[in-house]
């Protein structure tokens, strides 16, 4: 009985440690610690790295000859929002700047665009669906 009662008192000042521990380490880096977690993977650090910086546009593009429709900033941010990398069309190690190829699909249209990350701004080249 000794035994199982000094086991059970090990057991919670474990716990216990491992308590105070986690609420030092939500105090000392707060939202960060979420903030980090969810960037975790490769398509959405780029994505976020993107989203932080400047949109220059080279020329006005035509998404779609056939209807002449002209691309806006706020569909550019949304095809940055909701878009995927597609890394194996992309030139990550370019030099000077990587150019990234993102990819969305709505209404069953594939639209792509093409970027070329620079330090402080975006430059997108070109707009095809």
């Amino acid at each position: 009985m000794n035994i199982f009662s000094n086991f059970l008192r090990r057991f919670f000042y474990f716990f216990l440690g491992i308590f105070i521990g986690i609420m030092i380490v939500f105090y000392l880096f707060g939202n960060r610690f979420f903030y980090n977690l969810n960037y975790y993977l490769p398509n959405e650090r780029v994505l976020n790295n993107i989203k932080n910086k400047k949109i220059f546009i080279l020329k006005k593009m035509l998404i779609n000859k056939n209807k002449k429709k002209y691309y806006t900033e706020f569909f550019i941010k949304e095809l940055l929002r909701k878009g995927k990398v597609n890394f194996k069309k992309s030139e990550i190690r370019r030099k000077p700047y990587s150019i990234y190829k993102i990819e969305y699909k709505k209404n069953n249209e594939k639209i792509c665009i093409t970027i070329e990350n620079k330090k402080k701004k975006i430059l997108i080249k070109k707009i095809y669906i």
